[in-house]
């Protein structure tokens, strides 16, 4: 299968994904969970963009902030060895980083 093909799939389950939401939003039991479903739109819309970036323009800007976060993530280190804070913060701050990488896709480039 072409990597092509396994986007388009990809793609069509996140919009799948979507329609469900949606459908879901409009039920009894959903009616006070209007920020969570608000937030899961939004991922779901960034997943599909994120999928769908075939420019050079995309490329560069997930480049670019690949390279901000790896430069963040150095700085929290340099933080950490300088006492500045502590084990325990730093662990909680890079989980927060690794949570952004996957988000971008790009989770297993540290």
């Amino acid at each position: 299968m072409s990597e092509l093909t396994e986007v388009k799939q990809l793609l069509e389950r996140i919009d799948g994904r979507l329609e469900r939401l949606e459908d879901l939003a409009d039920e009894t039991w959903a009616a006070g969970a209007t920020a969570e479903v608000q937030r899961l739109r939004e991922e779901f819309r960034d997943r599909i963009r994120r999928h769908q970036a075939t420019s050079p323009d995309d490329e560069t800007e997930c480049r670019l902030r690949v390279e901000v976060l790896a430069a963040e993530r150095r700085a929290l280190v340099r933080l950490r060895n300088e006492s500045v804070i502590s084990d325990e913060l730093l662990l909680e701050l890079e989980q927060e980083l690794d949570h952004e990488a996957l988000r971008l896709g790009v989770g297993d480039r540290r």
